[in-house]
């Protein structure tokens, strides 16, 4: 498996664009290694001629993604890896960490960031024979905006006017210095206007997607497979001036267990999977070390794993700063991280993992000290009764054996502590209308710390059970200031420096249980090429693997036509 070598990489890069995070555990037991903390660097090899055909067989964690229409979709990794294979987006993010055009020529604002103007690129089609142009842009950029699951990304946004047959207008209410990062996510997706249409009057399913992508549905079957085949007219070429893409079909196969997936990609059962529990990643390093396979890993700019707390519950005592400090204090993160696979992820004291710009060592989160989490629990218990937490977790078990770690913590400081497990697509659904008390989760990824804006803002909560993509109900003037001032400026240092103080703001009201930073690997079938080597239009790197995600339109396979 050949990689790009770009500066992003270089710095141990795998970055999240996805717009919903999927909520899921690590795992326990691992054997302890302190040599393993952190990604492995990975080695870069020569690329060969890449070559045309074969079927890549993609084992990815879960299905969460049905319907495909990108506006409704729940946008998770696994989601987001087939949505990438069939639409094409706006613009991507290059080696730079900086947005840049795809589907879209140009993408520029004016002088106050208060109007963007995009413009389409020539002569591209949907999979439908439906032309891709400046009424299709703003036919699916209002359907994000209308969009109950995607509308806050778009809260600014005064309308979308398409001028001429190639030109849109984004007249925008206030100023957004970073409006063309959104469309290098999920509402930057482009699918067919006929094809939505259709979805909407009933006459066509949104189990079959259609977009310009590099590939084309052919079958879906929910939990299992979702197959797509090479699209004969995709209007991308290679730096040689060869028609893009190279693989003949790609299948995106279902293995919702962590260790099913590991042994489906070591036996030559799939070609390629990703794969985020610290305990497979060792195994895969194994195998990667005998020869057997190649693996891309990373952990910079990638997500973090946190106890998610529903705030918007109002009978929880979470909603307690006392309580949710006697939590903080409680938790041996230290130990957990050794023990949540020996010790290869790196223990979190914020929200942004090491190697940004905007990341602190020290964000004022509180260290480990049981004896005063227990005092906290009597002096709280003494005046409002006993504290009774509900902890959730996915169904796996790999991912139940750390939040049980977490429940002796808890239970050692004098917390009683149920756990609940729940289908990894059912658990995004509770979290978005508030159906939880806490969460094992992951997030706060990104090229940039503005794409936390709608996660976070005051504006993306809602009372239980409406939707929400604050899904912690976190409601903060000061929280939404400096979020705000991300949102706002244009200069990349006041944008770290609000991220940092975000952080700090997060940490001094323990709105989140930070555990660990998430090394993610990709590992592949040697004979697969080309992950992490996409690139612009204009010919320039993409950033590659992005937390496990990764486009596929220059992926080949050797030996396989």
């Amino acid at each position: 498996m050949v990689v790009r070598n770009t500066a992003a990489r270089a710095a141990g890069l795998l970055v999240a664009l996805a717009l919903v995070a999927a909520a899921c555990g690590g795992n326990d037991d691992g054997p302890s290694d302190p040599e393993a903390a952190g990604p492995r660097d990975t080695a870069v090899e020569e690329e060969g001629e890449p070559q045309y055909g074969g079927r890549l067989v993609y084992a990815r964690e879960a299905e969460t993604s049905e319907p495909w229409t990108p506006q409704q979709a729940l946008g998770d990794l696994s989601g987001l890896l087939v949505m990438r294979a069939i639409y094409d987006p706006l613009a991507v993010i290059d080696e730079d960490l900086q947005p840049a055009p795809y589907l879209a020529e140009s993408i520029t604002p004016n002088e106050d960031f208060t109007e963007w103007t995009i413009v389409t690129r020539e002569g591209i089609e949907f999979h439908d024979g439906t032309p891709f142009d400046s009424a299709a842009v703003v036919a699916n950029l209002e359907r994000a905006k209308q969009e109950i699951l995607t509308s806050r990304v778009f809260k600014d946004v005064e309308s979308f006017t398409a001028v001429d047959e190639r030109t849109v207008r984004v007249a925008l209410t206030s100023p957004w210095a970073t409006f063309d990062l959104a469309l290098a996510g999920q509402t930057g997706f482009m699918a067919s206007p006929v094809w939505l249409a259709g979805v909407d009057a009933g006459s066509a399913s949104a189990l079959e997607p259609v977009g310009t992508g590099p590939f084309v549905y052919e079958s879906y079957q929910v939990g299992a497979d979702f197959v797509a085949e090479r699209n004969e007219n995709y209007w991308r070429e290679d730096e040689d001036g060869n028609q893009l893409p190279y693989l003949d079909a790609v299948e995106f196969r279902v293995l919702v267990d962590s260790n099913a997936r590991t042994n489906a990609v070591t036996a030559g059962d799939v070609d390629i999977m990703h794969q985020l529990i610290s305990e497979e990643i060792l195994r895969l390093r194994d195998s990667v070390d005998a020869g057997e396979l190649e693996m891309i890993e990373g952990e910079a700019f990638g997500e973090t794993r946190f106890i998610l707390m529903n705030l918007g519950k109002q009978d929880s005592p979470v909603r307690d700063p006392q309580v949710r400090r006697a939590m903080a204090l409680a938790i041996d993160r230290e130990e957990l991280t050794e023990l949540v696979g020996g010790g290869v992820n790196a223990v979190a004291n914020g929200p942004w993992a090491p190697g940004s710009d905007w990341y602190e060592e020290d964000s004022g989160y509180p260290e480990f000290d049981q004896e005063e989490a227990i005092r906290l629990v009597d002096e709280y218990e003494a005046e409002n009764g006993d504290i009774q937490i509900t902890l959730g977790t996915t169904s796996d078990p790999t991912r139940l054996r750390p939040t049980e770690r977490v429940q002796r913590y808890l239970e050692e400081a004098g917390i009683e502590a149920d756990i609940e497990q729940v289908e990894q697509g059912q658990i995004i659904l509770n979290a978005a209308f508030g159906r939880y008390e806490t969460y094992n989760w992951r997030g706060f990824s990104g090229a940039n710390p503005e794409s936390s804006y709608v996660f976070q803002h005051s504006d993306s909560s809602a009372p239980v059970e409406q939707l929400a993509l604050n899904f912690g109900r976190v409601e903060d003037p000061a929280i939404d200031e400096v979020l705000d001032r991300m949102h706002t400026t244009a200069d990349d240092a006041e944008r770290a420096e609000a991220a940092k103080e975000f952080a700090r703001l997060y940490n001094e009201n323990l709105y989140a249980l930070w555990l660990f930073h998430i090394v993610t690997g990709v590992a592949a079938d040697p004979a697969v090429n080309g992950v992490g080597a996409a690139t612009t239009p204009d010919g320039d790197p993409q950033i590659g693997v992005v937390a496990g995600l990764h486009s596929l339109e220059q992926v080949w396979m050797e030996d396989a036509g």
